[in-house]
Parts: structure tokens; C-alpha cells; sequence
């Protein structure tokens, strides 16, 4: 077995859902990394997609890394740059989640609305035939949504009864945001961002 897939602490072996490893600042010392987590007992991580090209990226790089690195695949809201494209984008996510059982859920996906991110014209389509791949392959959603809350629940309320596992990655809404996703059954990421200052009070 490889020295990777060894738990250092039988007790409480952590998984990282959202490990940015293809940033270049990380991509060069994938192994350094996997050894860090390891001593923090991280043993395994979630590689996310965020394009077409990332999500194959993330794939391969799981291939090199076996039990440890888990790839998605998905187009983050981001991303959603041209309608033009939708279809062949959903047709490339379709073939890379058929095509490659390690592929361990759909995303980065989802609608934000903030400022600097694509319409929502684009943004919403692109969401939509995203979750109809998820629910078609019964793949766990890894979703984004910021600013964005009445609007994305509406679209996830209408695939309620067929939605897979789902983890709200980053949560920056309020508690009554929280609370609702909580009542849908949803798994909610907590991160440093409540340490912020700016944030709502209500938050």
C-alpha cells in the first residue's frame, strides 16, 4: 500500500471536500501537501472542477493518487461565460462522469450573483442541465451559492424528490438561509469566512 493511504490516527480520519490542488501555487507540491494533511489526519481530499478542462485536469491527477484524491467534475457559476456553449458543456460534463466512475460528485456548481460574475442568463441554464447530469448519474452535488439563496433553492425545490446527497460548500448566507437548507437535508460547509469582520450579523 502506499505510504499515503497509511493513517497516521485511527481516530476521526478527516476528509477535505475542497482541495484546490490544481492552483498553481499548490500544483507543484501536490505530495508535500498529501503528507501535511496526512500528519493533520486529512487522509483522503476532494479535487474540485470548476471548468470542462480543470475537472479533467482533477481527474487525472486522482489518477495518480488513488484512495487519496477524489476528482468532480462541474462548471462553476463563474464560468458560465457564454450560453453559446451550454450544450457541448453538458455533453463533455456528461461523457466525463459516465466515462470515469472516480469521478465522486458534480461540481463546483451552482448561481452567484455577486459582482464581477457572469448573468444570470447565463448562470441559471448552466445550473439547471447541471443538476439534471447529477440526478441522471445519481452523483452528490457540490454546490455554490452566494447571494443567490431564493433564486437557487427554487431551482433545487423543483428536483427535490431526486436529489442526490448535497453539501453547501462555503456558506455565506444568514440563519435563516442555514436553516432552510438544513430542512432540505443538505450538508452545510462552515469556513473561515465567519472570522470576517464585513460580514451580516445575522450571519
Amino acid at each position: 500500500a502506499s505510504s499515503f493511504q497509511t493513517a497516521v490516527n485511527p481516530i476521526s480520519p478527516l476528509v477535505d471536500i475542497d482541495a484546490n490542488l490544481l492552483h498553481h501555487d499548490l500544483l507543484k507540491d501536490v505530495e508535500l501537501h498529501i503528507l501535511n494533511a496526512k500528519k493533520a489526519n486529512v487522509l483522503q481530499m476532494v479535487v474540485p472542477g470548476s471548468t470542462i478542462g480543470d475537472s479533467l485536469k482533477s481527474i487525472a491527477l486522482a489518477g495518480a493518487y488513488p484512495n487519496v484524491l477524489f476528482p468532480t467534475a462541474g462548471i462553476h457559476p463563474y464560468n458560465a461565460l457564454s450560453i453559446e456553449n451550454l450544450s457541448s458543456d453538458v455533453r463533455k460534463l456528461e461523457k466525463l462522469v459516465e466515462e470515469n466512475e472516480t469521478v465522486r460528485c458534480v461540481g463546483e456548481i451552482g448561481l452567484d450573483f455577486s459582482e464581477g460574475f457572469p448573468e444570470r442568463s447565463n448562470q441559471v441554464p448552466y445550473f439547471e442541465e447541471q443538476l439534471k447530469v447529477a440526478v441522471s448519474f445519481g452523483k452528490p452535488l457540490f454546490l455554490h451559492e452566494r447571494q443567490a439563496h431564493a433564486e437557487f433553492t427554487e431551482i433545487l425545490g423543483r428536483f427535490e424528490k431526486r436529489l442526490p446527497p448535497c453539501v453547501i460548500h462555503c456558506f455565506t448566507g444568514n440563519s435563516a438561509e442555514l436553516e432552510a437548507y438544513l430542512k432540505m437535508g443538505f450538508y452545510v460547509g462552515i469556513t473561515g469566512h465567519v472570522f470576517k469582520k464585513t460580514i451580516d450579523e445575522d450571519f
